[in-house]
């Protein structure tokens, strides 16, 4: 048997076009032999000499191909995801065939409960960080009405919550102070972003702003927002609280008291039954 032939197959070596310029006085891989030239088809027009080499036969899967680093200075292209923000639910809302997503109401726990709790939620995030502004703005209370109510359609345009949600005070209540921690969480977030970059210049700080946010409001949460005594106040006071807190959260984007109704339950429950109950 011999080695690199497969059992019964003899494989065999496929140029694809025809080699049109093979210098005999020069062998091939020495230093100054130039590359052969290979006849070319393209759809988009006539043929046409172009250099490449060899094609080499190989038992594994060749990678697209991509630009190497010729020198100093220069990069190859990275192959980076696009935006997947929302495109979770959608994929859910397609295998409803356009159905949207029954969020229930557990009046018991004043909370969302559910399959598609967390779906939800996450909207409810996305839609925040999209539509609320960050400057002269401390919370979402202080959110014009129009802001707020444009944040929440959006996402009863992809879930069903309780079932009347605009006739539901208590729904209405719970996705308001869902909305208030979510605002209140990306701010947080986007202050740890700070202090990662503080030490530096400012204006090297002015100039990488978190990902979806202008320009004008990192500078204004930069200078202004987190400079305030009031907030420096709030922000002593809230460090001091949680480091007495007796125990952590450990179950992920799941709050306690979804935890707590899948406990009850000890299943998930079918839309039919929610909208019974």
């Amino acid at each position: 048997m011999v080695l690199g032939l497969k059992t019964g197959q003899l494989r065999k070596k496929i140029v694809t076009g025809t080699i049109t310029d093979s210098p005999a006085a020069i062998p091939l891989g020495s230093p100054v032999a130039p590359s052969p030239v290979v006849l070319v088809r393209s759809n988009d027009g006539p043929s046409h000499h172009a250099t490449s080499p060899l094609l080499v036969d190989s038992d594994e899967t060749q990678a697209p191909f991509e630009t190497q680093p010729s020198g100093v200075g220069t990069s190859k292209p990275i192959r980076v995801r696009g935006p997947t923000l929302g495109k979770g639910i959608q994929k859910i809302i397609r295998a409803k065939k356009g159905e949207k997503c029954y969020v229930y109401i557990d009046r018991a726990l004043n909370a969302m409960t559910g399959k598609y709790v967390t779906p939800a939620t996450t909207e409810l995030g996305i839609q925040i960080k999209s539509l609320c502004p960050l400057k002269d703005v401390k919370s979402w209370l202080d959110l014009a009405e129009t802001t707020k109510s444009a944040v929440i359609q959006s996402v009863l345009d992809k879930f069903e919550i309780g079932g009347d949600f605009h006739n539901d005070l208590q729904a209405q209540k719970i996705v308001n102070k869902k909305a208030y921690g979510l605002y209140k969480d990306w701010r947080y977030t986007l202050k740890q972003e700070f202090k990662l970059l503080e030490g530096l210049p400012i204006d090297e700080i002015y100039a990488h702003p978190t990902l979806g946010v202008s320009l004008d409001d990192w500078k204004h949460l930069i200078d202004v927002a987190w400079q305030d005594v009031s907030h420096q106040k709030r922000s002593k006071a809230g460090k001091s609280n949680r480091s007495q807190l007796p125990y952590n959260h450990t179950n992920g984007s799941r709050s306690f008291p979804i935890v707590m109704a899948a406990m009850n339950s000890g299943a998930h429950i079918s839309k039919s039954v929610y909208k019974s109950v």
